[in-house]
């Protein structure tokens, strides 16, 4: 269902069947970065995924923690990397982006870090999986709830970006870095 969005038109997840699947290759390259402006329909349901990649053993995915309430979290299954952040207002835009790549994960809310912490598991420890799932909007773990509300703008990249190119893509410009 498309709904009016941040900017023009936006994607609506009915928190129930509705969510994108991306191919297991974007995982090949050395890092990712996942970003999008995001719009829940009332409060951020808990464990409900802003993306989840994993094959429920090894997952990274941007969610509301069911462990610390009022956060939101991007976390790291098998090391439990978890960066943080107050959770965002519902009811509102918001934008998150989310980095792996150099032996690091980093979440980002409205083009500012909000974390970065060391992460042992890579891209390629993520593709050598046998079930790999790439999912917007679902979890991989069946009890957990899909996402509900808005997204506008998902933003994929094959590669870690940097703080400055994520403030870029924030402002809705994308510039690689190397081109500036």
């Amino acid at each position: 269902l498309v709904v009016e969005g941040k900017n023009g038109n936006a994607l609506y997840f009915n928190g129930q069947d509705e969510y994108i699947s991306i191919d297991p290759s974007f995982v090949d390259g050395d890092g990712f970065t996942v970003a999008a402006w995001i719009n829940p329909d009332g409060p951020w349901s808990i464990w409900a995924r802003f993306f989840d990649f994993g094959d429920t053993m090894k997952d990274v995915f941007v969610a509301a923690d069911g462990r610390q309430p009022g956060t939101l979290v991007f976390y790291e299954q098998e090391s439990a990397a978890s960066c943080n952040c107050v959770i965002p207002p519902a009811g509102k835009w918001v934008h998150i982006a989310a980095t792996l790549g150099d032996g690091k994960i980093a979440l980002y809310v409205d083009g500012k870090l909000s974390q970065e912490l060391p992460c042992p598991v890579s891209t390629e420890d993520l593709a050598m999986q046998n079930n790999l799932n790439l999912f917007i909007g679902r979890p991989n773990r069946a009890p957990d709830p899909l996402f509900k509300g808005s997204m506008d703008d998902l933003f994929l990249a094959t590669r870690k970006l940097s703080a400055k190119e994520i403030k870029s893509v924030y402002a809705g410009v994308v510039v690689p870095e190397a081109a500036e």
